[in-house]
């Protein structure tokens, strides 16, 4: 079975990336879970796939929290994590790079994986202060990581005529990603929950300072990129 995502604007369709699953995979017991999107743009892009057999219920979904082990041969060797922890409790995880996270990924299933946009909430049983979790990655050769899945989605807003307020307090701009504090009456009152990450605005991508001073600029119908925590995403 083969799935083709696309995308449509006023110059045509285009094809963002395909999946295919094999008869064996779904056949017997069904399938909830994941796909590699091959020839897409943005790396590690997959597709949320549920297949269920006639009279039977679909198969648990892949886990929204899980625990990912970790180990290196020296404190020196890279762990290959680009981290954001302006949220403070947790670590935000914004690339996977060559390392000893990229070489344990290769040892686990693609839904135990730890990839871009994962947020890690403890770190051998230390939670609560992403600067603590930060040099007790520095200090140990293996560690065991609590960590929450999260999705990138598209979110549309309208901005109007951009005179009303956006709504939105947000954490101290820094980094690649604005972090949502609280939401208030605005433009982005039913799109945008605490805890969400704004990436981009429009086709701009960028420093949190910009992503928020182009929002503060916008009009008419835009679309947001949005980081959010899975569990969020599934209520």
């Amino acid at each position: 079975m083969e799935f083709c995502v696309y995308e449509e604007d006023p110059t045509g369709r285009n094809c963002l990336g395909k999946a295919v699953i094999e008869s064996e995979d779904y056949a017997e017991e069904g399938f909830n879970g994941e796909l590699a999107l091959k020839a897409a743009r943005r790396a590690h892009a997959c597709l949320r796939a549920k297949v269920q057999v006639a009279g039977e219920d679909a198969p648990p979904g892949p886990p929204l929290e899980f625990t990912f082990g970790v180990e290196r041969a020296t404190k020196d060797a890279p762990y290959g994590l680009t981290l954001d922890g302006q949220e403070q409790a947790t670590l935000s995880v914004l690339a996977v790079g060559a390392g000893a996270f990229a070489d344990c990924n290769a040892m686990v299933r693609p839904d135990l994986q730890i990839r871009a946009t994962d947020v890690i909430t403890s770190v051998n049983g230390i939670g609560g202060s992403s600067t603590q979790m930060v040099e007790l990655f520095a200090g140990v050769l293996q560690a065991e990581c609590t960590v929450k899945r999260s999705v990138r989605l598209a979110v549309f807003a309208d901005f109007g005529d951009g005179s009303a307020p956006l709504g939105l307090d947000v954490y101290e701009p820094q980094g690649t990603q604005l972090l949502v504090t609280g939401v208030q009456e605005g433009h982005l009152q039913k799109q945008l929950f605490p805890g969400d990450r704004i990436v981009s605005v429009g086709a701009f991508e960028g420093e949190s300072q910009q992503l928020l001073d182009r929002l503060r600029g916008q009009s008419g119908r835009v679309q947001l990129g949005v980081v959010r925590l899975a569990e969020v995403h599934c209520r």
